[in-house]
């Protein structure tokens, strides 16, 4: 007779889980070791003779412990900067990003990184895993040409391991899946620089769509490079770092790795047949580099990333101990006395936020956000984090502005997950201290930033770079581009937009349809705020 414990499916359930560990050794493997087959290497010396070297170092020499700057404010110049970058390296070109897509912008720029790799250059590229799925089949050929190689960051399973070894690790390693590499750089040679909010596809750089993501990023040369690279070198050597070939099967024949160069240079060629593409891949930028023709603005400056360990699941998490970026903004804080300007897209402040920010404003500094309304979210999640601590907010003195959907579209809605905002969504992660120093790079002030995610900002001490910032906040937060909010008389919260004669004012989520706000309020039901 059958033994009854093993007739219910609960049991049957719980007799496969045990299997499990059984055949496992009561353990389990994971992604997190680092296979043997892979080799460690680093950024080329600063001290190499190339040609943006010699570009370089003659204006360094002028400036000594400086880095030289200039902002990249349009997703254009954004992305024309990034291939002026590749076309210009000589030696070395590395690139660290959360996301690409496999779209014509990114195709372009994989496309001048392979004509890199033909003419000598070394190539590497750090992906964080999460985001590989798009590109998985485009990196893989990539990766099995001459001079690139490719890694992913925090892949849950590997290869390496058996289907039980998956099976069990997607089951129980579900808090490493939470923990993700935001940072964002493109190195050239070791002499040149670029840092901010974009990851590279078509909305960052704002062409071949409708949809963008508006951002800022930031070019740098000299002092600051190399502390650039070492961060770079620091992940790519890292126990969390895998060869792409232990993630994704590499391809079986030269025939898959032909064709998917055979498609990046139609696209390439596609692209040059238009207008719009021959304007971006003939820039004028790759010769301006080469000639030394870019206006830089030299300042002193750091490079603060967090640790790639810090997503280890027995790392200490202490909140602002754990984040690099947000000390360093606490300590340029510390001797603050007129304004702190915050651009975050993803703003969840926390009780202890609203204490920070409070105390500020008691001191005399005057607080201003600039976030994404619900209307202009792409994470609608996020915004539910967010609006509990806006009447707090207001209430001490603190001034926010939230992005209204370009032409007042409003965005298609889904009942769950991520969606494209209506025209465009905020996506700069600025920070603006006195107009005397700015930070630029990839941290938001929310939970996810400071204890979950890896982060990387550049702090540049330059009232001029500072100033230009200042003044695009002034820009994005005039009442045509942005609602003020406030409280009535009655302590309720209303968006204003206009000004005088053409105020209007708002006393639920404008440009929010119903569907949005049904999502947001039953996400705000959810116990998320400290993932978000």
């Amino acid at each position: 007779m059958t033994n009854a414990v093993f007739t219910k499916p609960w049991n049957i359930r719980a007799l496969m889980f045990l299997s499990l560990f059984v055949l496992m050794g009561c353990g389990h493997t994971t992604a997190k070791a680092a296979p043997t087959d892979r080799e460690p290497s680093y950024a080329l010396s600063p001290d190499t003779d190339t040609r943006l070297r010699q570009v370089i170092s003659g204006r360094a020499a002028e400036y000594p412990n400086m880095s030289g700057f200039k902002l990249l404010e349009t997703g254009q110049e954004s992305f024309e900067m990034r291939l002026a970058l590749i076309e210009n390296a000589e030696r070395t070109l590395d690139m660290q990003y959360y996301a690409i897509h496999d779209d014509v912008t990114a195709n372009l720029l994989m496309q001048a990184a392979v004509r890199a790799s033909e003419r000598g250059v070394r190539v590497r590229f750090i992906i964080d895993a999460i985001n590989l799925g798009e590109v998985e089949n485009t990196f893989s050929a990539l990766d099995s040409l001459a001079n690139i190689e490719i890694r992913a960051f925090n892949p849950l399973t590997t290869k390496k391991q058996n289907f039980f070894e998956r099976m069990f690790t997607r089951v129980t390693n579900l808090s490493s899946l939470n923990r993700r590499m935001h940072n964002k750089a493109l190195i050239a040679d070791n002499q040149l620089a670029i840092m901010g909010g974009r990851n590279l596809g078509d909305a960052y750089f704002e062409e071949f769509t409708n949809v963008t993501f508006k951002d800022v990023d930031i070019i740098a040369a000299g002092k600051i490079v190399p502390e650039i690279s070492q961060s770079f070198d620091e992940y790519w050597n890292n126990k969390n770092t895998i060869a792409l070939k232990n993630v994704v099967t590499p391809p079986q024949d030269l025939d898959t790795i032909l064709e998917t160069k055979r498609e990046l240079a139609v696209n390439w060629y596609e692209s040059l047949q238009s207008e719009e593409g021959s304007d971006l891949i003939n820039t004028h930028l790759t010769d301006d580099i080469k000639d030394g023709k870019i206006n830089l603005i030299w300042a002193r400056a750091r490079m603060d990333a967090d640790d790639p360990d810090k997503i280890d699941d027995d790392a200490e998490v202490t909140g602002e101990d754990v984040s690099e970026p947000l000390l360093r903004l606490d300590q340029l804080l510390e001797n603050a006395q007129d304004e702190f300007l915050i651009v975050s897209p993803y703003f969840v402040p926390m009780e202890t936020g609203v204490e920070w920010l409070s105390e500020l404003e008691d001191r005399g500094i005057q607080v201003k956000v600039l976030t994404n309304s619900l209307a202009s979210t792409d994470i609608v999640a996020v915004h539910t984090g967010y609006e509990d601590y806006r009447k707090k907010l207001l209430r001490n003195g603190v001034e926010i502005f939230e992005l209204k959907p370009i032409g007042g579209k409003q965005p298609k809605q889904r009942l769950a997950g991520m969606e494209s905002p209506a025209q465009t969504s905020l996506h700069s992660k600025v920070f603006v201290v006195d107009r005397a120093a700015v930070m630029i790079g990839s941290f938001n002030l929310d939970p996810r930033s400071i204890n979950l995610n890896t982060e990387a900002m550049l702090s540049i001490y330059s009232p001029a770079i500072s100033g230009q910032v200042a003044e695009m906040f002034k820009e994005v937060t005039a009442p045509d581009r942005s609602y003020r909010l406030e409280l009535d008389r009655n302590e309720g919260l209303i968006w204003v937009e206009g000004e005088g004669d053409e105020r209007k004012v708002y006393y639920t989520e404008p440009s929010a349809t119903l569907g949005r706000r049904i999502q947001a309020m039953l996400m705000s039901l959810l116990p998320i705020e400290r993932h978000l």
